[in-house]
This record gives C-alpha cells, structure tokens and sequence, in this order.
C-alpha cells in the first residue's frame, strides 16, 4: 500500500508513546520501552498473554490520563451514563494532552486533505469529542461511547462488549498496580482465536486474538461482576491511547481505506457507528502480507556440499540468504506449542517463505503457510502442536525452501539446552 496512511500513524506512535510489542525472545530496550506478548494456545487460565511491559517515564502521561477516565463509566451497558462536570473536565484534559500529537497531526491532515475541511485547534478538539466520547443509544444500551466501549469494556448479560485497548487487558490481568480496580488478576485466559492462521497470528506480537474470562470491576458500586466471557476479541499490542485514537479517526471517515497493512500484517479494520460517533473499533488479523518470490542466482563464491554417508554425516552451514540464527529449544514449563526458531535475511532483497518448512527431530515439519522477510529482517516462528519439534538432547533443525530442498542445517549440544533460554547459531 504506497500511501498507507495507518501504517504512518502506527510509526509515529511508535516514535512518542508507543512502544514495541515483542515476541519473549526478543531483545528489549528499556529507553524506549516494551509488551511482552506471549500468545499460547493451551496455556492454563493463568497464562498472562502480555506477560511484561515497560513504559519509561517519559511515555506514561497519556496512559494516566487514559487510566484516570476508567471509572468514569457504569459497567451495565443497560444503565444510563451521567457525566459529571469532573468527568467532563478529565476527559477535555486527556483530549487536550492527545489533540497535537505526532499520530493525532497525521490523522488531522488525513482528514482535512481528503474531506476538504479545514480545523481549527478548537474545531478539531470538539471533533474527537463528538466520535470518541459522546454518549449515544446503541440497541439496549441507553447511552454509550465509542470510548466506553473501545477502551474500558461493557458488560452485556454475561458477555463482555468492546474492550480492545491492550493496555487495559494488562493492567486487568497482571494487577500491575495496588491502585488499579481491587489489585487483583481478573482475567482468565482461554487461548487464542486465530482459526485458520493460528502459526502466522502467534508470530506476529502486534496483535492478539484470544477468548477470555474477565471478573469485571464495577467502580459504581465498588464490587465484582464475575466470569463475563469474550469467546473472541482482541486488540493491537504497543499502541499508546492517542494511537488507538488516532486510527480510528482515520477509519471514520467514509473515505478511508476498510484495510491496513503494519508491519507486514494484514488487518481487516472492523468500525460500527451511528454515522456521527463510533461505536466500536478492532482490528481482525488477515494474515501476513503475501510478496513476490525474488528468485536471486546463487552467490558466485557458494562452495558445494560435500556429499554424506550415513556413517559419516555432517551438518552443512547455510550459504543461502535466508539463515536460522536461533531457537528456543527447552520453554519454560510446558514446551508444547512454546518452541520457536528464528530465521534472518541476510541478503538485500525480500524472500517470500510460502510453502518453506522447518523440522527438529521428531519426523513432522513446521509449515510456513505466509511469510516475507524483507532486507535484513529476522522474525521468529513459534511451532503449534503436533508440527516440529525440538527435543531437549543434542539434535538438529532442518530448514527447507518451498521445493523441499535443504537449505540449513544447524545443530546444538544438550550442554546448551536451559530452560527458558535461547540459543543462538
């Protein structure tokens, strides 16, 4: 997409108060911070699917700010919301900390270039309000926003409406702070919900779609409304409150492309409204983005081979340009559906990994199904149950291009194995 107006945001976010999302193997700054995202399909009720996040200092006003309007809303979407002058006042301040933003200036000229409109500071301020926080009738809702129900979450009988702002899904499974609701983990997690493209949904840390049971915590009454199910939902990872904001705008317009590619993913952009404010917004994971095979001569210093024998075997170096250049052999806990390998391109041209496969020792194969590493990109690879897998002795991985052929073989000792750690080639 050559003009990709939501990957622009996304890159802006990402350069003030967004940060990384990041699978657990991968190395973390904490200048510029990070989420953790460690999406297994058979893990227990207690499996924190963001398991770490770092936000610096230097980052955390807006999500504050965010924070500080979760109260603000009844939970029962049957009930009316009533917003008081100080609920008011806290909302204009979080609009006002976003309004001029890197990803909110982009959204703002988005809008105005296409439309033809012109805001003002002013204009553009009351705009955000009228789609993000004024109240509306929604069905059996009696007033609702987009806001309400984007980032806090609502709950409908014995479901849980909206809810897709990560940050909020880890603050209320991590109890990351003693002031935060009852300090207490309240969510349970089902597993993910990927259907068809669960190896390519894992692999990708921006995004997560799971089933969940939330026991909500009503600030109007100061109690618990307990086992509230989502039997599919989900949320960007790493986008900061103005980013999330800032998209939806965008998606808004009727202009606007239904679609977006981040980062390599595909994204179906789901934004139901009353024409006037939005309702609800979530992005559904298409799949990684599909890109010509670049079908390169072999370098011309490439030494053959040498040919085996089953007494004699070796295990050749890869001289291709896409490598393994690590894995993470031994999971901590449960290694089913925990085991990854890493592939880099090394070379400055993309490589389109469809139909590519990678295999440990126990005789099946990991597919990969939709997969580009562009120039000088790594990206890792977690393996389902029942595909590849790397038994916890000295052993081999086997990489294999889309005509099964041999590309890479490595190697690792058992003296290498540690749980939780990942080896490097």
């Amino acid at each position: 997409m050559a003009n990709n107006i939501y990957q622009k945001i996304w890159d802006a976010d990402q350069q003030l108060n967004g940060v990384p999302a990041l699978l657990p193997e991968a190395p973390r700054d904490d200048t510029i911070g990070y989420a953790v995202v460690n999406e297994v399909n058979n893990g227990g009720s207690d499996t924190n699917v963001i398991s770490k996040v770092l936000i610096p200092d230097s980052k955390r006003s807006t999500y504050d700010l965010c924070l500080g309007l979760y109260n603000n809303y009844t939970l029962n979407k049957s009930k009316r919301e009533n917003e008081t002058p100080e609920e008011k006042k806290e909302v204009d301040d979080f609009i006002d900390a976003i309004k001029d933003t890197a990803p909110m200036k982009l959204a703002r000229k988005y809008i105005e270039t296409n439309s033809g409109q012109s805001f003002t500071d002013s204009s553009w301020a009351a705009s955000i309000r009228e789609i993000w926080f004024r109240f509306f009738a929604v069905g059996s809702s009696p007033s609702r926003s987009g806001f309400e129900h984007v980032f806090v979450g609502e709950q409908s009988g014995s479901k849980i409406g909206g809810y897709h702002f990560w940050h909020k899904y880890y603050l209320d499974d991590n109890a990351g702070l003693s002031n935060y609701a009852d300090g207490k983990d309240n969510i349970r997690y089902n597993g993910t919900r990927y259907r068809d493209k669960e190896a390519e949904g894992v692999s990708v840390p921006d995004v997560v779609t799971l089933s969940y049971v939330w026991d909500a915590y009503d600030y109007e009454n100061g109690t618990k409304v307990n086992n509230l199910s989502k039997t599919i939902g989900g949320f960007w990872v790493g986008c900061s409150p103005e980013g999330l904001i800032a998209l939806g705008m965008v998606r808004f317009q009727s202009f606007s492309p239904t679609t977006a590619e981040i980062n390599s993913a595909k994204y179906s952009l789901k934004l139901f409204g009353d024409g006037t404010s939005i309702n609800t917004f979530y992005p559904q994971f298409d799949g990684l983005v599909a890109r010509p095979v670049v079908v390169q001569p072999p370098p011309p210093t490439e030494t053959p081979v040498p040919p085996t024998t089953p007494e004699t075997p070796s295990l050749p170096t890869s001289t291709g340009d896409v490598r393994i250049i690590a894995a993470l052999v031994n999971p901590e806990g449960d290694d089913v559906g925990k085991e990854t390998v890493s592939l880099i391109n090394v070379s400055a041209r993309s490589y389109d990994l469809r139909g590519w496969s990678i295999a440990g020792n126990n005789g099946n194969e990991f597919e990969i199904l939709d997969a580009t590493l562009d120039a000088g990109e790594f990206r890792t690879f977690r393996f389902p149950e029942n595909t590849a897998q790397l038994t916890n002795k000295s052993a081999k991985i086997t990489l294999k291009n889309n005509a099964g052929d041999v590309v890479q073989v490595v190697s690792y000792a058992k003296s290498e194995i540690k749980s939780g750690i990942t080896i490097t080639f």
